[in-house]
């Protein structure tokens, strides 16, 4: 009976130190293109649509009834400190040149982007 109870105390002990030492763990979130402000230095008025997309990669949201409008959206979440990262920059096209930069907020720099991805390497290491 002693046995059966110092048996049960033990793995008490155990299960509960182990679930003291598990810890829940949020992911860190990207979404969207990041478009740097180095890309941003790279379009320029009259480019070519072709052009721009090796630039800044594909966009995000395309409307299919507005081909014109390019829309480049980003964000990143810290899975722990919940601290946001958001640039969001639109497109727009007339007979498939560049015409208009509209920046809703300001992208990103490469170092920033950089960083980030350090910074998840680090902690999943």
């Amino acid at each position: 009976m002693l046995r059966l109870f110092i048996l049960k105390l033990l793995l008490s002990i155990g299960l509960a130190s182990l679930l003291w030492g598990c810890s829940i763990h949020r992911m860190d979130i990207q979404q969207g293109n990041a478009l740097t402000e180095e890309m941003m230095n790279k379009l320029t008025v009259g480019m070519d649509q072709r052009k721009v997309r090796r630039i800044a990669g594909t966009p995000l949201i395309t409307d299919p009834f507005r081909s014109n409008r390019w829309d480049y959206i980003y964000t990143f979440k810290h899975g722990i400190t919940n601290e946001v990262q958001y640039s969001y920059i639109t497109l727009f096209f007339e007979n498939e040149l560049l015409v208009k930069v509209e920046v809703h907020a300001m992208p990103l720099k490469n170092d920033d982007i950089n960083s980030l991805n350090r910074q998840l390497r680090k902690e999943r290491s």
